[in-house]
């Protein structure tokens, strides 16, 4: 069974439609153009690690140490949804001095200084989180609930204010499935996690963690395990199973909680004018278009697709395929490129001030420079970089 993050390919869509909103502005940045390159960052240690020193080195393969890009170099990266990932990638880049800006929930492991100078998180702290669940079962009643959360530490924090929460509001907590973080021990006992649940009197299941990490494994099979519960959870479990979407499944009418956001001013415009046709690199939009658009590739240019409808855009696509709605992610990802962009004006600005009088060249920014600013901007050892800050400075 496969399942479809829409949501992963809408983050990739605002990074784009942020780049391309900076190199149209010619207060911020001026006379520069942004570019990026993107990685998949995949549930593996070896394969995240693997493509960090692929896109350090520049080349086809990885050798550490070295990098044959002499222009254009990043300086800055954004990554996610996950901490781990995150930490993975921190720690090679901390190496490196690159500033790393991370989109995924706010971990409270990510803002220690000591282990991770270098991340800055854009999503704030939720504290509210607990709370607002346990409001939802008062209002409808539900004082029997399980519990299924990531063995990690967020979730154990989020399992300690969840139950106190509960209990002052005299709701029983039915089980708590603590589902393993490492493969060995959670595939020991996976089925054992699934019968549980299932087998268990309680009708409402709480589900915290990360989407992509082994909770979302097990996510994936309860869809066909289990049935007649009620499913609470966060924003980030919003995807749907691609090849059995059905509004008879388990998981259809999830019930989720999400961070409070602005809409991105000219996002959705953005998203109904794209098509494969502006973006030919874009394989995945060309995949879109031919698997639901009956579209036909060209016989004469591999990849080029012909005879596609007139006027179809993402808002076409069916809702359980593509969500034209500003997720939580989308929002973070778009206020992480504007906080390099407006730490890399200010930078140049001051770089520019120190060159001596008919200097033409331009001045040439290093990651541990642009590190260096996102320090001075923000305040102490705070290393949490919000969307207020950001808006404020611009």
């Amino acid at each position: 069974m496969s399942w479809f993050y829409s949501s992963n390919y809408q983050y990739v869509l605002a990074f784009v439609f942020a780049i391309e909103e900076i190199n149209r502005n010619p207060y911020l940045l001026p006379n520069i153009s942004l570019g990026f390159d993107l990685y998949n960052a995949l549930h593996s240690e070896k394969w995240t690690l693997e493509s960090c020193l692929m896109w350090l080195s520049g080349l086809g393969k990885v050798i550490p140490n070295y990098s044959c890009v002499r222009e254009g170099k990043s300086v800055a990266v954004t990554v996610g949804t996950t901490w781990a990932i995150s930490a993975q990638m921190g720690t090679i880049l901390e190496l490196y001095k690159y500033p790393q800006l991370t989109y995924g929930s706010f971990d409270p492991i990510l803002s220690d200084r000591s282990q991770f100078p270098s991340i800055y998180q854009m999503a704030p702290r939720n504290t509210a989180l607990a709370l607002g669940m346990v409001r939802l079962m008062l209002h409808f009643g539900w004082t029997w609930v399980g519990l299924a959360i990531s063995e990690d530490m967020k979730g154990i924090q989020f399992l300690w204010d969840l139950t106190g929460e509960m209990d002052k509001n005299g709701i029983c907590v039915a089980f708590v499935e603590m589902i393993p973080i490492t493969e060995r021990a959670y595939f020991s006992l996976a089925w054992q996690y699934h019968y549980r649940i299932r087998d268990s009197s309680a009708n409402v299941v709480v589900i915290y963690g990360d989407s992509d990490s082994l909770l979302g494994l097990s996510f994936s099979k309860w869809n066909i395990l289990m049935t007649g519960k009620v499913w609470i959870t966060t924003s980030q479990w919003d995807f749907v199973f691609s090849d059995s979407y059905s509004l008879l499944d388990s998981f259809h009418g999830t019930l989720t909680f999400s961070q409070s956001h602005k809409e991105i001013p000219g996002f959705k415009q953005f998203l109904q004018g794209i098509n494969p046709a502006k973006y030919p690199q874009d394989f995945y939009l060309a995949k879109l278009w031919f698997l639901h658009f009956h579209c036909l590739l060209s016989e004469t240019d591999c990849g080029k697709l012909e005879s596609c409808p007139p006027n179809v855009s993402l808002e076409s696509l069916p809702l359980h395929t593509f969500d034209m709605t500003t997720s939580d992610g989308s929002y973070l990802v778009y206020n992480a490129v504007h906080a390099v962009a407006q730490t890399l004006h200010e930078l140049l600005f001051h770089l520019s001030e120190m060159q001596s009088p008919g200097h033409g060249e331009k001045p040439v920014v290093h990651p541990w420079q642009v590190m260096f600013q996102f320090r001075q901007v923000l305040p102490g050892d705070l290393l949490i970089l919000n969307s207020a800050q950001i808006h404020n400075q611009m």
